[in-house]
């Protein structure tokens, strides 16, 4: 009885997921679900990022 129920629960969840993913607009298919990882997001590097480079902070400090 509480394998049937973590069944639902892991499918309502996933339902939820993907349905949420649909409704943000995300490209994902129901089986990007169960990858390990997912794609990472394409960044435009010529984009103007306020004369920084994309993944600096503002105020740090590079130490080597």
């Amino acid at each position: 009885m509480i394998a049937i129920g973590f069944g639902v629960t892991f499918a309502a969840y996933t339902i939820g997921m993907l349905g949420f993913c649909w409704i943000r607009g995300y490209d994902v298919t129901f089986t990007d679900l169960f990858k390990q990882t997912w794609p990472g997001v394409q960044v435009n590097t010529t984009a103007p990022s306020g004369g920084h480079k994309l993944g600096t902070i503002n105020g740090s400090q590079n130490v080597t």
